[in-house]
């Protein structure tokens, strides 16, 4: 239980002295006019702990006063409360046993149990109701969990998007303390080669293939990403190729299933058209394949597309992604006549 005190409306910001015992920590700062001195904390009969301090009026030659005191829930909107309403129609003693003694000039201060709302304990002098001081006495909130975060899944699998699972904090009750949702987000994403001879993520992709060496500067590329394929050399398409397809597998990552993986998508990136002898152009997915081959030859060697989740700005933990499918498999195979005679 973690309680604390501190002056209000008739206040004098002071350090806080405090005092700590069995899971209470109060803090009392002193007042304008009445100063609290001898702050201890003091060991119930049934094991609890109260705080328990000493106050003097100024001037010390006064005569002749004593005190009313009260207890009441505060009033001054926070967003510190546990709720908006916290407290209405509640008895504030059957929180706090507060406890006068005038001739020892001492007050007692006892949680019975934890709070959502801040209490004020006010002093008022009978003799001259002006003369007056008030406690803020809250309940600090506690981090009961702080939650985490991680990855639903660390496998491209066609049509499953790639989420953030954060377990959300939660905390005790109180009036006062840190209450958040603490921030996930995956910062870094990069390509690293592990044992595996790829050292780069370039170097997992193939030379393109053409029949005619005359054709390297005439394949066909959607370079512009408007679904028209252009003429392009084999250098600016496959560069497009590495940047392309690193670019869409680090979006679905960072998405947080806004996106989902679609293997064709990938196929579609890394595909190309080149002039065949009749004049039309042929698609070629052989980059996708030799990718996906020469990825998961990485993967088994600790290599691959990390990406780096951090929680609440430190970095929780850091995870290497697969594809859950192999590389495209033989489909057909043809010799394009069914016989030969001699």
């Amino acid at each position: 239980m973690l309680m604390s005190l501190s002056a209000t409306t008739l206040s004098i910001a002071q350090s806080a002295y405090k005092v700590k015992g069995e899971g209470e920590q109060i803090e009392v700062s002193d007042l304008l006019n009445i100063t609290i001195s001898n702050k201890r904390v003091v060991k119930n009969t049934d094991g609890s702990d109260s705080v328990v301090f000493n106050y003097t009026v100024a001037p010390t030659e006064a005569e002749g006063y004593s005190f009313d005191d009260f207890l009441n829930w505060s009033s001054k909107p926070s967003d510190e409360y546990e709720s908006a309403d916290w407290g209405s129609g509640e008895d504030p003693y059957s929180y706090v046993e507060t406890k006068l003694d005038e001739t020892k000039k001492e007050i007692s201060l006892h949680c019975l149990k934890p709070f959502g709302r801040a209490l004020e304990y006010t002093l008022v002098c009978k003799e001259n109701t002006a003369v007056k001081a008030s406690l803020s006495i809250d309940y600090g909130r506690k981090v009961l969990n702080k939650g985490g975060v991680k990855f639903s899944t660390t496998k491209f699998t066609d049509g499953v998007p790639i989420k953030m699972d954060i377990t959300r904090p939660t905390y005790s009750i109180g009036s006062k303390g840190e209450k958040k949702d603490f921030v996930a987000e995956v910062k870094e994403i990069k390509f690293e080669k592990g044992n595996s001879l790829f050292k780069t993520w370039e170097e997992l992709f193939p030379t393109i293939q053409v029949s005619n060496t005359e054709d390297t500067n005439n394949i066909y590329y959607d370079v512009d990403l408007d679904g028209i394929p252009e003429k392009a050399s084999i250098t600016t398409a496959r560069a497009k190729m590495m940047e392309r397809s690193f670019s869409y597998l680090a979006n679905i990552i960072r998405s947080n299933g806004v996106q989902k993986f679609t293997k064709n998508n990938l196929i579609s990136i890394l595909s190309y058209r080149v002039k065949a002898y009749n004049d039309q152009t042929t698609p070629y997915t052989d980059v996708a394949t030799r990718l996906i081959y020469n990825y998961k030859i990485a993967c088994s060697k600790g290599g691959g597309l990390f990406a780096s989740l951090h929680y609440d700005g430190v970095l929780s933990s850091k995870n290497c992604f697969e594809f859950d499918f192999n590389a495209a498999n033989i489909s057909n195979v043809s010799l394009g006549f069914t016989g030969i005679e001699f």
